[in-house]
């Protein structure tokens, strides 16, 4: 389990290493987010000894970290394989975390931050899509974003879900897309269409793409 930063210059073409070992506990499964332009969030996770509520602030582009003030132990339960959308709001930007794996389960709630991660305010507790890990959020734009597939524990998902509100309410797109339901898959808005990139289903790992335009 690592707790290494890496920084490229030349998207992706070399690496340069930041940190060997950051202020924050080694894990995987945790999500990270540019909220500014030298300014990165980090958020939960696991680590040997189980699911994490922290969440980490970096203002130097990953070199440093520094436990963000409210949350040492977030208000939300500690989870892993969640889903986290910057999105743009009345107020600013806003942190949309929703979904993920935790000791008790696979978790169906949506938490807003109006401060990059250092408040949260629970939106729902029971959205109207079933409880998942390993789904994909893309923001979309004012207060609008997507929630593609996921796994429910019993269950691959390939369903579809938007909001325009910062996650208060959800409506169904569509209950199964052409793709092959999936969980831990990479999805993003790039010139227009959306893409569905990877992930896992069943006892097989993916290395497809789909677009949505």
């Amino acid at each position: 389990m690592l707790n290494d930063v890496w920084r490229s210059a030349d998207a992706g073409s070399s690496w340069t290493v930041l940190t060997a070992k950051a202020e924050w506990k080694p894990r995987y499964g945790h999500r990270a987010l540019c909220v500014g332009s030298d300014n990165i969030v980090l958020i939960g996770g696991v680590t040997i000894g189980g699911f994490l509520a922290d969440v980490w602030t970096s203002l130097d582009g990953g070199l440093s970290w520094t436990a963000a003030a409210a949350t040492m132990c977030a208000p939300w339960p500690a989870r892993a394989a969640h889903s986290v959308a910057k999105l743009r709001g009345a107020h600013g930007d806003m942190l949309m975390m929703l979904a993920g794996m935790s000791e008790d389960g696979p978790l169906q709630d949506v938490w807003q931050s109006w401060d990059a991660g250092n408040n949260w305010d629970l939106l729902t507790s029971c959205a109207p899509w079933a409880a998942r890990s390993g789904a994909t959020a893309v923001a979309l734009g004012d207060c609008e974003a997507m929630l593609l597939g996921g796994f429910t524990g019993n269950e691959y998902l390939s369903d579809v879900w938007t909001t325009g509100d910062g996650g208060r309410t959800w409506g169904q797109l569509k209950s199964a897309a052409p793709w092959p339901p999936r969980y831990c898959h990479a999805a993003l808005l790039t010139s227009g269409a959306l893409l569905v990139l990877g992930g896992h289903s069943g006892s097989n790992s993916l290395r497809d793409v789909w677009q949505s335009p």
